[in-house]
């Protein structure tokens, strides 16, 4: 691009920026590709000020949707814009527009409330180390086994299990319940399912008949290593399968919302130092905390924010994957979180910002992950709006209970559940929910260490259940706990294109702690 055609670049991205728009440097190149831009932009600007809703960004799809009002007053747009792969997970979802229904008028501004945070559990880096004896691992299946049981007993159809052990064959059929972890499961040739479950007493196993539809419907969405109540009749060796029962979450589970309405804004996987990373967009998404970007409404929404969740994956680290280092701008891992740290440093003070880490974090992969250790994120550690905490953590802000967790295990459920696609990461955060227990399958994709206590099962129940890692957007209710994966600011690397992964970058969901309304705006 030339300096002249950069210098008029320049003039137009002024003056949408001084009309209360951002727009991508796309969209001006399209603009300028037209004959008589200056006139085109002035009638965009014109229509975008009447219509009752303006957007916050000029996007292509955009220019479409007012073609027909410019039509005959210049000439056609003509962008031939694409249109997105995802669909919308849930009617809480708001895509491209901000504050549509008017009980979001009565937002507060977040500067002049005071923080109320509390960390309730969090893995802490002084407790757990790199270097833990495998033998730990049967106490931890025998924690996750205990804690689940007593999670199945609570509900009241699972009350009058007995151990394997107690089992007794008889020529009649008679009803038992066991509780126990699934060790194996396959498909019948026939369509029905071989299970293997194990107690601390015993292991039997046990057929879901493939007549049973809706039971053969359970067992295909059931995880290696979940625990689970069997409810089937025994005769002699044969155990045939009524039911499968799960944890779950109950369906008397609400939460009454914050006492006032303020926001919290929930985003993963900057992956700072990859030369993908959406600089641009990020810094759009951190002039809207500021209340700097759209019109007052807009900026009264930007400025309510009080929190800021980071699911982790915070920098893109080193040797991830192969061939990574062609695709980074940032090659030192301490420099990539000096960068980190620049960048949260503009976000407003008053905003509370906490983080835990991701897979691409220099910290230990195995979950549960400790904090990323100071030596490396020192500028974070200064900051005194900002909390390094492992991973998963809970914590209560505002009254509201949230659940933080990367997301690492969400490949172990996609692969593993035909029905659960990396396009609906939601779904397959509905699955931990159900399981509660946010890795349950070991020997996947995702590490495990050899903890004595298993700190991964979901024993109280979130308000908010947020997660990253799929760089895909999803939002959900499930029994009252909203469900939010929060994407990514990474563009589409190569070695996602080669194994089809197609991210969502750029689209932040912003939840209002008192209606519980979330809003994903498109930064992109």
């Amino acid at each position: 691009m030339t300096s002249r055609i950069k210098s008029k670049a320049s003039e137009f991205l002024k003056e949408f920026i001084s009309s209360g728009y951002q727009v991508g440097s796309d969209v001006l190149e399209l603009l300028m590709s037209k004959e008589q831009p200056e006139s085109l932009i002035k009638q965009i600007i014109e229509t975008a000020n009447q219509l009752p809703k303006s957007p916050l960004v000029i996007t292509k799809e955009f220019l479409n949707s007012i073609e027909p009002s410019i039509k005959g007053k210049t000439r056609s747009v003509g962008t031939d814009i694409f249109k997105r792969d995802f669909e919308i997970a849930s009617p809480v979802i708001k895509r491209d527009s901000l504050l549509q229904d008017a009980p979001e008028r009565n937002l507060i501004d977040a500067k002049d409330v005071e923080a109320e945070i509390t960390i309730l559990k969090t893995p802490n880096s002084k407790k757990i180390t790199s270097k833990v004896p495998i033998e730990n691992l049967a106490n931890l299946f025998l924690s996750r086994y205990n804690k689940l049981k007593k999670l199945l007993q609570e509900r009241s159809d699972t009350r009058n299990s007995v151990p394997i052990a107690a089992l007794h064959s008889s020529d009649e059929w008679e009803d038992f319940q066991i509780i126990g972890m699934l060790t194996l499961k396959a498909e019948t040739k026939v369509g029905g399912y071989f299970l293997e479950i194990e107690d601390p007493s015993g292991t039997i196993q046990v057929i879901v008949p493939q007549k049973e539809y809706n039971i053969v419907r359970k067992a295909e969405r059931l995880l290696d290593d979940q625990v689970i109540c069997i409810h089937g009749a025994m005769r002699k060796s044969a155990f045939l399968v009524k039911d499968i029962l799960l944890p779950e979450i109950p369906t008397t589970h609400t939460w009454k919302g914050a006492p006032i309405p303020i926001c919290a804004a929930l985003i993963s996987d900057l992956h700072v130092g990859s030369a993908k990373f959406l600089n641009e967009v990020f810094a759009q998404f951190i002039s809207w905390l500021k209340g700097e970007v759209g019109g007052e409404k807009e900026r009264k929404f930007g400025r309510s924010v009080k929190y800021l969740l980071i699911a982790g994956d915070l920098v893109e680290g080193i040797g991830i994957f192969p061939n990574q280092e062609k695709e980074l701008i940032i090659k030192d891992i301490y420099r990539q979180y000096d960068e980190v740290g620049t960048l949260l440093k503009k976000v407003p003070e008053h905003i509370e910002i906490i983080i835990i880490p991701g897979n691409h974090d220099a910290t230990r992969q195995a979950l549960p992950q400790p904090p990323i250790p100071r030596e490396f994120a020192a500028d974070l550690y200064e900051m005194p709006n900002v909390q390094v905490l492992g991973s998963p953590a809970y914590i209560n802000i505002h009254n509201i209970k949230v659940l933080m967790d990367h997301g690492r295990s969400l490949d172990d459920v996609v692969e593993s559940i035909p029905i659960i696609e990396t396009e609906t990461p939601d779904s397959a955060m509905v699955e931990l929910l159900r399981a509660r227990h946010l890795a349950p399958s070991w020997g996947g994709k995702t590490t495990l260490a050899h903890e004595p206590n298993d700190f991964l099962v979901i024993e109280e129940i979130p308000d908010i259940f947020h997660a990253g890692h799929t760089h895909t957007n999803g939002v959900t209710v499930y029994r009252g706990v909203t469900v939010i994966n929060s994407g990514a600011f990474q563009d589409q690397t190569n070695y996602q294109k080669r194994i089809n992964i197609n991210p969502t970058p750029g689209i932040v969901p912003i939840i209002n702690l008192n209606t519980k309304k979330v809003t994903e705006i498109n930064f992109n």
